[in-house]
């Protein structure tokens, strides 16, 4: 870079008429975008914005990476600062391999002796693994162990210590996390395990085994509310599948506990356990909830079926060989059929639905999505409101509300769904309405909360829509259709 002034680079590049003068700007001012808008008028950045410079990142962060993996580690903090900002700016995905020179340059940085590691740029790359940049696993895991290496020699007690407590102790998480997924990637597929799709009978032997001990249809689907009832891993004499959602997630960390279900088929029994992560990213039985005898007898065997379950590019392939048009739809099927045969938790509830009220189907929806997550969440609804219940509600705030909030308010006097999403009885509306009025909203009443991060649901002072107030701010949900539908998606 030339010691010029800004002013005089950059006008032998005006106008931006051209792409090479586009990215002779983006060059000069090494990608600095805020710089970059500042030398520009409206217009010259418009023409500049309008060549995509964002094509050029990953080549700017090529010339910083260089020096450092042909050797020349001496400039490496300003260097691996410069690659750092431009990337996690400009770069969503890996570009060319770019992830992987990175990880050259700092093995070249973790291999000179006498140059000290410095704890800011051990944290940007991990941000730029666990973030924005993907990265190829086989290649960077050496690499990480060489962290390892250098963390447990300089700060040891750090390293060993509370996992957030420091960034050792962050960075030890990730190599876990990292060790897993190449665990994942690694595992067998010639074992004597493989994918299937899971037989009506295994789902059947999981109920029982379920009854028999607790002989209740309601902690049936407690315990099955994350089973995948579509397809797990089987061999000649064991079916194992997830228990819960997080077995099937591809996130789990080594502080994490997920469930799996294992059905003995030949003794027509079921075992319900937990396993968490060793720190070499092996799946451990940690505590079994039914039928102990049968895990312990077969812990090897079931801890490689957890291995090969969780290798989700053979589960990607089998799926993908079974031929349905949609494979969420056909697991969301099985379980809904897997569920039918339970009376509904809700039942007494779907039965206040009015056939002929034009809130029908908007009542069913909520009604649907509270008997989804009840076996997991303390859903409640109210007891239906009165005629003077609405009435003395009307009079105490000088409004008239609307017929279909009188209509939800008939069909329960507030509802719960455990912490997420409360809508108050009449008697309880208006707990802020005196702080609304004095604070810019006078009008709204608020009528429940949502999220529970204080998040409230307000009746429109005209007394037919519905808006959400948050961190100060009044904005609009819509009519009771909006706002129910958004209960919905948010404990869907």
């Amino acid at each position: 870079m030339t010691d010029r002034p800004d002013e005089e680079l950059i006008s032998a590049y005006l106008p931006v008429n051209s792409e090479e003068r586009a990215k002779n700007i983006f060059f000069i001012f090494e990608g600095n975008y805020y710089k970059i808008r500042d030398m520009l008028s409206a217009e010259e950045l418009a023409a500049y914005e309008s060549y995509s410079p964002r094509k050029w990142a990953a080549e700017l962060c090529r010339l910083w990476l260089e020096p450092m993996i042909c050797g020349n580690t001496s400039n490496y903090p300003e260097l691996f600062s410069k690659f750092c900002g431009t990337a996690e700016y400009y770069i969503s995905t890996d570009t060319d391999g770019l992830a992987d020179a990175f990880s050259k340059a700092w093995l070249q940085v973790l291999q000179k002796e006498a140059v000290p590691v410095r704890v800011g740029c051990i944290e940007r790359y991990m941000e730029l693994l666990n973030g924005r940049l993907a990265h190829n696993i086989p290649q960077v895991l050496p690499v990480l162990e060489k962290t390892e290496e250098y963390l447990l020699k300089h700060t040891p007690e750090d390293y060993n210590r509370d996992q957030y407590h420091s960034l050792s102790g962050k960075f030890r998480v990730l190599l876990s996390q990292i060790r897993c997924t190449y665990a994942e990637m690694s595992a067998p597929c010639d074992s004597d395990f493989r994918f299937v799709l899971t037989e009506q009978s295994w789902l059947d032997i999981i109920r029982d085994s379920i009854m028999e001990k607790w002989d209740s249809s309601d902690v049936v689907l407690e315990f099955t509310s994350g089973l995948n009832c579509a397809c797990g891993v089987r061999n000649d004499g064991i079916f194992l599948t997830a228990g819960s959602e997080a077995a099937d997630s591809g996130s789990i960390r080594s502080f994490d506990t997920v469930s799996f279900y294992a059905v003995f088929i030949d003794k027509g029994k079921a075992a319900y356990f937990d396993v968490k992560l060793n720190d070499k990213g092996r799946y451990t039985v940690q505590q079994v909830h039914l039928n102990n005898e049968l895990i312990r007898d077969h812990t090897a065997e079931i801890e490689d079926a957890i291995a090969l379950y969780r290798n989700f590019q053979a589960k990607r392939e089998f799926q993908a060989s079974q031929g349905f048009d949609s494979w969420f739809n056909y697991q969301s099927d099985c379980s809904e059929k897997f569920r039918a045969q339970f009376p509904k938790l809700m039942a007494d509830i779907y039965e206040r639905i009015n056939d002929d009220s034009k809130l029908h189907d908007i009542l069913t929806e909520l009604v649907d999505c509270a008997e989804y997550i009840a076996p997991d969440y303390n859903v409640t609804f109210g007891t239906p409101a009165t005629e003077e219940d609405i009435k003395a509600c009307e009079e105490k705030f000088g409004i008239k509300l609307s017929e279909d909030y009188c209509e939800l308010m008939r069909f329960a006097n507030g509802f719960s769904f455990g912490y997420s999403t409360e809508i108050y009885s009449l008697g309880s509306i208006g707990r802020e309405k005196e702080w609304f009025d004095n604070d810019g909203f006078e009008g709204y009443i608020d009528i429940g909360s949502i999220i529970g991060d204080g998040t409230l649901i307000c009746l429109d002072p005209d007394g037919n829509g519905f808006s959400e107030w948050q961190d100060g701010e009044m904005s609009s949900i819509g009519d009771l259709n909006d706002l129910i539908k958004t209960i919905c998606r948010l404990n869907s």
